[in-house]
């Protein structure tokens, strides 16, 4: 219920309303189309994007997520006395 409260953007009353009296199948088919319509713009721009460009992506955000974890475990280190 707390997933399709957070991506339907109706109230925790609205959505027990809703669902009153109705049954669990009820609940998983428009729980899961609920997750579908929130995610096919995300999937849209992702399928835009050709494979080189993403591969560019990630490539830039893997290498800027070991810059931060470089310094973050060399801080460890430098704190239980490794370094």
């Amino acid at each position: 219920l707390t997933i399709y409260k957070l991506l339907s953007g109706k109230t925790q009353e609205e959505c027990v309303a809703n669902f009153e009296g109705k049954g669990y199948g009820q609940f998983k088919a428009e729980l899961a189309e609920t997750v579908i319509e929130f995610l096919e713009p995300f999937q849209q721009k992702i399928s835009a994007i050709d494979d080189a460009s993403l591969n560019e992506i990630l490539k830039k955000g893997a290498e800027r997520a070991r810059e931060i974890a470089s310094k973050t475990l060399s801080d460890v280190y430098k704190r239980i006395g490794l370094k």
